[in-house]
């Protein structure tokens, strides 16, 4: 199949064609000339800055031009729909949706929860109508988040499908380091007890992107007082909240026991993970990101918040799922039942492989496109 993939949210669109060519697939992968984040380039897979491959095209369009195309834009339309099938990220769907081509829809979370919602200024508005006509007119929407079963039927997206491990990772990197390069990567702490946090600093605001990070730091202050002094958390220096988090490290006197760290490239964020005693992530949302899906994968104990509503059938992560103050203190204690902790990272590391090495998620996408091709409904996994 000749596929085109545009919207580098979370940098799917590399990682999902760097997996469609190793499968025979003819790939062509456009990312954005404008895109600020570092995140969301191909560069921060690899930590250094690489000459892009020529199945790489990187484009400069506006989606403020979306509706009345310059000639930058009517070229890359005409560019992205010469293909089989497109897949998309989000709101990238609008660009989808306007080329022609046949589309499938991978959503991140805030193209349902936030962007057809908007209620700030026009562009907004517009913005958010047409992501939800883009959403709706693609031949197949893929979301992962059990949560949003409503906010699909709210938005009335006819063609969607339900994947729970939709997101693939590659389990062959993804993996717990042999035992001589962990002690080699702990050895860099010399405290008794390591957690790297790497959510977001969000929790003031209250809406779709609370982590509910006041409540680990309440919980890790706890810890330090009552249990092991001599411990140490590791949190990404970026989100909304960074200086209100900032501030309530230095009012629970924890300056000595929590480093903030820049965001963490891919290499890098192996070697931490491999590094710690345990991962954190949010503890209000009720699912997981690519970051525990990684931290999963490399059997490293990881504390969340899990909804179970609306997962019958679904083959939950074996996490500690954990919301508020009182059970993220009561779980970091557990990191001490040596037995325990080995029992979840052997089950951490067997239910990544399981369910989100890349062979096994792309495969089912392959079905997907194929379906859509032949013009058959897509069934949920």
């Amino acid at each position: 199949m000749k596929i085109h993939l545009y919207g580098n949210v979370l940098n799917w669109a590399y990682q999902f064609g760097t997996y469609l060519r190793t499968l025979g697939h003819d790939v062509r992968v456009f990312v954005d000339a404008r895109e600020t984040s570092p995140l969301y380039q191909p560069a921060w897979e690899h930590g250094e800055s690489r000459e892009l491959p020529d199945w790489i095209e990187t484009v400069d369009v506006r989606f403020n031009r979306l509706l009345w195309p310059g000639a930058r834009e009517r070229e890359f339309l005409k560019k992205l729909g010469e293909c089989d099938l497109i897949q998309t990220f989000g709101e990238y769907a609008v660009w989808a949706w306007r080329s022609g081509a046949p589309y499938v829809v991978l959503s991140y979370g805030g193209d349902l929860e936030i962007l057809p919602f908007a209620k700030g200024n026009l562009k907004e508005r517009v913005l958010g109508g047409l992501v939800t006509h883009a959403l709706r007119r693609a031949q197949a929407f893929v979301y992962a988040i059990p949560s949003h079963h409503g906010l699909v039927r709210q938005l009335k997206i006819k063609q969607a499908t339900f994947n729970p491990h939709a997101v693939p990772i590659d389990t062959s990197r993804w993996m717990p380091a042999p035992e001589e390069d962990r002690c080699r990567l702990r050895a860099r702490y010399s405290q008794h007890r390591v957690f790297f946090h790497g959510a977001r600093q969000e929790w003031t605001f209250k809406d779709a992107n609370d982590k509910g990070n006041d409540r680990l730091f309440r919980a890790f202050a706890r810890f330090v007082r009552n249990d092991c002094p001599d411990s140490l958390l590791i949190a990404v220096e970026r989100g909304r909240d960074l200086a209100h988090s900032k501030a309530l490290v230095a009012e629970l006197k924890l300056s000595q026991n929590v480093v903030w760290s820049k965001a963490l490239t891919k290499p890098d964020l192996l070697k931490m993970l491999n590094s710690v005693d345990g991962f954190f992530d949010q503890f209000i949302h009720g699912y997981f990101g690519v970051a525990s899906l990684e931290a999963l994968s490399c059997g490293v104990p990881t504390f969340l918040k899990l909804r179970r509503d609306g997962t019958d059938g679904v083959v939950l992560p074996p996490v500690l799922n954990v919301s508020t103050e009182d059970e993220i203190h009561r779980a970091m204690c557990e990191v001490d039942q040596a037995e325990r902790m080995r029992s979840l990272r052997g089950a951490s590391r067997k239910w990544a492989v399981t369910y989100h090495d890349w062979r096994v998620v792309m495969d089912w996408y392959v079905g997907v496109y194929r379906d859509v091709l032949a013009g058959r409904g897509v069934a949920e996994c």
